[in-house]
């Protein structure tokens, strides 16, 4: 006679008799929790990726404009992701305390890796006949709208 067999036949998925590999009761009995768990995950991650990417597409503009600071910044990037996480957290916890700040912090540390990367590929990929008028049209305009005596020449 096996464990399961020999379990009472009104036995909950809760109970260790019974191996149900999904328990209806449970998402029903939990489901507000495992909401409030979503939603928290979901705003954890989507907040460090935003913050990965505010730091990340700087980085990346920076690299491409300075080529000797390439690989500084993905030396620096690459070496941050392979700090484990269990030696970062600990680490920021002194200046963040135990919150989610902390795991938004790491998180997007851990992404500046992967997006610097692409954000420099992306930015590379980019031919020069393309990017060279487009930034002396920024440049120029700037120039222009900077000088008191052209001032009226530059419309918004």
């Amino acid at each position: 006679m096996t464990l399961l067999a020999s379990a009472a036949p009104d036995a909950s998925c809760y109970s260790s008799a019974v191996n149900n590999w999904v328990c209806p009761s449970y998402f029903r009995d939990k489901a507000d929790d495992l909401i409030s768990a979503t939603t928290e995950h979901v705003t954890i991650t989507v907040a460090a990726v935003l913050l990965g990417l505010v730091l990340a597409v700087p980085l990346a503009v920076v690299a491409r404009r300075y080529s000797r600071l390439e690989g500084l910044i993905m030396g620096v990037s690459t070496g941050i992701y392979t700090i484990p996480s269990l030696a970062l957290f600990p680490l920021l916890t002194p200046f963040t305390g135990i919150s989610a700040t902390t795991v938004i912090i790491g998180l997007a540390l851990y992404t500046l890796t992967i997006l610097v990367r692409n954000a420099l590929a992306g930015l590379s990929g980019v031919p020069d006949e393309v990017r060279s008028p487009l930034w002396e049209a920024a440049t120029g305009r700037l120039a222009c709208c900077c000088r008191s005596s052209c001032r009226w020449r530059c419309r918004w």
